[in-house]
């Protein structure tokens, strides 16, 4: 059996640094924005204001179709 050699095309730790994420203003909220998944379209983070609400890195929702099996 060959080892196939595979390339990193993009590093994702957060929710908020994945490409598949969505950012729009939470309706009468001010400043506030919502992150949904495109792929999913469930609501990853709701009425975030600061830095300090997102996920932290490597806290990932279940049915995220970026998991790799085993992780």
């Amino acid at each position: 059996m060959t080892k196939k050699n595979f390339k990193k095309l993009f590093v994702v730790t957060s929710c908020h640094t994945c490409p598949n994420v969505r950012v729009s203003r939470t309706p009468g909220a001010g400043y506030a924005v919502d992150y949904t998944c495109s792929k999913t379209l469930q609501i990853v983070a709701g009425y975030v204001e600061w830095q300090s609400e997102y996920r932290k890195d490597g806290d990932f929702p279940k049915d995220c179709p970026l998991k790799t099996a085993g992780r």
